[in-house]
């Protein structure tokens, strides 16, 4: 007679059968395999990024003795040797009261510096800006050192301003962005962009505070204008840096950080470090952004987060600061000089017409300026408001507050959004000399 199951499976009847000590055992085996399995996903890494469209070669780069950074870094120690910079610097107070800075004291501790000032040119015109000496610290002391030679600049671009000597001006402000704009593009890091950004700010900013000198006419006006528009940001300088930031961290980044955490960490450094999980995201995250560049920023979708993984890929995790972000200040940037020419052609205008301003900005095409700067935020002409003598950009915050500036959002007390930034970037609009009442500020 045929045995009738107990648990109507042979898989049942097996396990029915088992003793505790046997049960025991299976737990055992189970448990080790789960362990196993932890252990093994700590360890793996994802497979290789296929990068093939995003990673690039850089271009030629040069001996070191043509290399702009390299010669820039040069630059400033000769100048460190020649000048008390700390004694200029302790003279200038741009921050809590610049009207009390003495000009004229300024203007003698620049003196011995005149000719060095005059070499930035060389530095500008250098063949070569790259990230030339990926293995020692000179590429960070010559991009360091761009930025002094504005922040130079800007100590002797006030001390024309005092005098009067507004040509001085505009010639070392375009110095300033001429030199910002051979610190972003090709070979260049995002470091290198930022900084190039700042340096640019430097110099447009020192035209906007000198606006009405340097605008006298129509003629005067359109012809800085057309100069200035030459070195507008464009989404390629900001592509170009990108692929070059992919390019240094697979090919010299991931590298070091594989040696350090071995070193470091033993066994633990493939669970801290994962190459390529960390550039199958930073690729993902520059993909995303170059289907966007030269949106305006209402149209920007974030890239998706890393993932959140606590010690697994704890240093990859390092390279994530966003590069998409980046365009935020790119857009920025372009606002920068949206101001600017605009500020020129309205200060070209205002100063053929006894003061008066146009009821609107069309009328300032194309005697003044060859078309209307765009708000980058939104992709709108310039907000202007002529009995406000006012123009602005709605913000990153992508909302018009009618040309609300910081100050005045600041003086009201109003409460912000939960975002953050209730206020517009807005430039106040100089008046001529002759019938100003008070100086103007500069963007806020």
């Amino acid at each position: 007679m045929a045995r009738t199951s107990r648990t109507g499976s042979p898989l049942g009847d097996a396990m029915a059968r088992l003793s505790p000590q046997q049960w025991y055992g299976v737990a055992a085996v189970l448990a080790a395999v789960l362990v196993g399995l932890t252990v093994w996903d700590l360890y793996r890494d994802d497979p290789p990024p296929e990068d093939a469209d995003i990673l690039v070669e850089p271009s030629t780069i040069g001996p070191p003795e043509t290399n702009g950074l390299i010669m820039a870094a040069k630059l400033m120690e000769e100048i460190d040797r020649a000048g008390d910079l700390e004694q200029l610097s302790d003279l200038i107070d741009f921050v809590d009261d610049p009207a009390d800075t003495d000009w004229d004291e300024v203007a003698l501790e620049l003196e011995p510096l005149h000719g060095h000032f005059d070499r930035i040119d060389e530095v500008i015109a250098a063949p070569h800006f790259t990230d030339l000496r990926l293995q020692s610290r000179e590429d960070i002391s010559g991009l360091s050192a761009a930025l002094r030679l504005s922040n130079l600049l800007a100590y002797r671009m006030g001390s024309a301003r005092a005098q009067g000597h507004s040509q001085q001006v505009w010639i070392d402000s375009m110095r300033c962005v001429r030199l910002g704009d051979r610190l972003i593009g090709k070979n260049l890091a995002i470091v290198a962009q930022l900084i190039g950004q700042a340096n640019q700010a430097i110099g447009l900013g020192e035209v906007r505070e000198s606006v009405v000198d340097l605008a006298p006419d129509a003629a005067t006006a359109r012809l800085r204008n057309d100069e200035l528009k030459r070195y507008e940001p464009v989404a390629q300088d900001l592509k170009d840096s990108l692929l070059f930031e992919y390019y240094l961290a697979k090919r010299y980044v991931t590298p070091q950080f594989i040696e350090d955490t071995r070193r470091d960490y033993g066994m633990l450094a493939p669970i801290l470090f994962k190459p390529n999980r960390t550039m199958r995201v930073l690729g993902g995250q520059i993909k995303a952004m170059f289907a966007q560049l030269g949106r305006p920023t209402t149209q920007f979708t974030p890239p998706p987060d890393p993932p959140a993984s606590g010690i697994v890929n704890h240093y990859g995790n390092y390279f994530f600061a966003c590069p998409f972000y980046t365009a935020e200040d790119h857009n920025h940037c372009r606002a920068q000089f949206a101001f600017t020419r605009v500020g020129l052609a309205l200060a070209g205008y205002a100063n053929e017409r006894d003061g008066e301003l146009p009821a609107s900005l069309e009328e300032l095409v194309p005697a003044y300026i060859d078309a209307i700067p765009v708000d980058p935020v939104d992709g709108q002409p310039l907000r202007y408001d002529r009995e406000r003598r006012r123009t602005w950009s709605i913000g990153p915050d992508a909302k018009d507050q009618d040309g609300l500036s910081y100050a005045e959002w600041e003086e009201a007390g109003l409460p912000g959004p939960p975002g953050g930034q209730s206020y517009d970037i807005v430039m106040k609009i100089p008046m001529p000399p002759d019938y100003r009442e008070t100086p103007p500020p500069a963007v806020d």
